[in-house]
């Protein structure tokens, strides 16, 4: 980061910004709800929202993200945020999203004062925070989401070697993964389950957790994200599937955690409500006892 890029040169131009969005209609895959033209008003809405920043400054070699996430109606765009000399220090990932696709907004429609002061208090060591939400008013009903992006990664791309986290999706987790050292598993676990307490303390039950959205920055697992359970995102539906006859007797939150530990130690997902015998005996004894116990107990403490 920090090239020497400084935001004392000229802004972005229109035309700069008509390019980003040609850009992003390039990719069938990506489609904001809402209107004609609701991905091109997406790019220039986050646009608009980083020329409003003064430490914000839109990147124009790379600037909308194509399949980093997995949900097709969010849009990423990353933007270079600068420290008080003027050098670009970091990066901010903007989650671009209909008002449509929560069920918070497209109900109780909350100003964007409100929801931004909602979200911006949410904090703790190991929550990545929110640092600015915008709602767009008039017909289009799009919403922006600001937080930290960590040039490290995720615990996935620790688990699948993926050097590159802004890659896509399905290319940058398609090779074997590796189980994490005993040390790691109970570094990040007990991380993570110091953040879905915090969560509960104020009356949020986190319901996305699993491995590429727990941020690794700084070696600290930061659980990225947390407007998802807030603003009543949808659930992932193939997890939803894994968890869902569990439920009525597991809290949600402790079922995903299993899920979690069980990817941190194995090296793949667990693509069954339950593990198989043959892989919880494989396990270490202390981690296969905690993924056991996830199916039946409220949290403790990992490993």
């Amino acid at each position: 980061m920090g090239t020497g890029t400084s935001c004392e040169e000229v802004p972005p131009s229109a035309q700069s910004g008509r390019d980003a969005v040609a850009a992003a209609l390039t990719d069938d895959n990506y489609s904001v709800e809402d209107g004609v033209h609701s991905t091109s008003n997406a790019v220039l809405y986050a646009h608009k929202f980083t020329q409003r920043h003064p430490l914000l400054q839109w990147n124009d070699t790379e600037n909308v993200v194509h399949g980093m996430g997995t949900r097709s109606s969010k849009l990423l765009v990353l933007v270079d945020i600068c420290d008080m000399s003027g050098e670009v220090s970091s990066r901010v990932v903007l989650s671009v999203m209909s008002s449509s696709s929560s069920l918070l907004l497209s109900t109780a429609h909350p100003s964007g004062y409100k929801l931004k002061a909602l979200l911006v208090s949410v904090r703790h060591p190991c929550l990545l925070p929110v640092l600015d939400v915008d709602k767009q008013h008039g017909g289009h009903g799009i919403f922006i989401m600001a937080q930290p992006f960590v040039p490290t990664g995720s615990i996935k791309d620790l688990i699948y070697c993926n050097p590159v986290p802004a890659k896509g999706y399905a290319s940058k987790y398609s090779r074997v993964g590796r189980g994490l050292p005993r040390t790691l598993i109970s570094r990040y676990g007990r991380h993570v389950l110091e953040a879905l307490r915090a969560l509960r303390s104020i009356g949020v039950v986190c319901d996305h957790l699993k491995t590429s959205n727990v941020m690794l920055d700084q070696d600290v697992a930061r659980i990225s994200d947390i407007f998802n359970p807030i603003l009543g995102l949808s659930r992932d539906r193939s997890m939803q599937a894994l968890t869902m006859p569990l439920e009525a007797t597991v809290p949600l939150d402790i079922l995903l955690f299993g899920h979690f530990l069980f990817e941190m130690a194995v090296g793949r997902e667990l693509n069954a409500v339950v593990p198989r015998e043959s892989d919880v005996a494989a396990l270490p004894v202390d981690i296969a006892n905690v993924i056991k116990s996830k199916r039946k107990s409220q949290p403790s403490n990992p490993c």
